[in-house]
């Protein structure tokens, strides 16, 4: 998704409340999975 997009798609519609809150979730995904790749990688987060 572009800047162009959200900026064009930010009327109050059903359809682009949609679209911003999948956008918001698929970057909560990603920087799950970052954080995890990151820990796992230098064993920060490991108990032991």
């Amino acid at each position: 998704m572009t800047a162009e997009n959200v900026i064009v798609d930010d009327s109050p519609s059903a359809k682009s409340m949609a679209s911003w809150s999948k956008g918001i979730k698929h970057e909560l995904g990603f920087w799950k999975h970052w954080l995890a790749a990151r820990a796992g990688g230098t064993g920060i987060l490991k108990s032991d």
